[in-house]
């Protein structure tokens, strides 16, 4: 199950472009216990991640105007 968290953790951090924070971890368990049912097929990891809070409200990357103003 350790490599599967892995795994998962890795997946999301390329899927949502960013590192994985402390509030991400309880839907990275929730996507290992789903994929556990389905003997943890890639597919049930990858659906578990397009399915996630963090993957579906990410926003919009920022523009030229807001990276500038935030420097």
């Amino acid at each position: 199950a350790r490599f599967v968290t892995a795994l998962t953790e890795k997946l999301m951090m390329y899927a949502i472009n960013r590192n994985l924070e402390y509030f991400d971890m309880p839907q990275v368990r929730a996507i290992v216990r789903g994929a556990a049912k389905n003997n943890y097929t890639l597919s049930s990891i990858v659906l578990g991640i397009v399915n996630s809070d963090s993957f579906r409200k990410q926003g919009p990357e920022p523009g030229p105007m807001v990276a500038a103003l935030r420097r």
